[in-house]
């Protein structure tokens, strides 16, 4: 069994049996912890794990390359409370990442390098973007 698993600034589809304690993965559109490793009871398999705590929403008006970068892909930016940021959907409902995880202020260096990118990716994907649907990005940062 596949899992999508959030390691550092993407997600990797793994087996559930590699899983650790502290793993963060998708599963059944929820964004949930391993607690435990996976195991496997009358042909069915188990993952002891929490959901995880989702950040208090932010609303930031100020105009930075952040912000017009997340904008422009239909995004958020999640701040991971350690100094990094990434922007990603990180609620289990997909699993796109449109930027790197960096430092904050390396995160705003870098949507202010790639901007136009972001833009022609809005250019090209607008009207999806505009009726709520998620589009993939490629990381070309990988």
């Amino acid at each position: 069994m596949q899992v999508s698993q959030f390691k550092w600034d993407r997600f990797e589809q793994v087996d559930v049996f590699t899983l650790v304690e502290g793993d963060q993965v998708i599963v059944a559109g929820n964004m949930i912890t391993v607690a435990g490793p996976a195991y496997e009871e009358d042909g069915q398999v188990h993952l002891p794990a929490a959901p995880i705590e989702q950040a208090v929403i932010l609303v930031d008006f100020s105009d930075t390359a952040a912000t017009r970068a997340m904008d422009y892909v239909g995004s958020s930016v999640h701040d991971f409370g350690d100094g990094t940021a990434i922007i990603a959907e990180l609620d289990g409902s997909s699993d796109l990442v449109y930027s790197p995880r960096l430092p904050k202020a390396e995160l705003e260096a870098f949507c202010q390098k790639h901007l136009e990118r972001y833009k022609a990716f809005n250019d090209q994907h607008s009207e999806a973007i505009e009726d709520g649907d998620t589009v993939r990005m490629e990381p070309w940062w990988a």
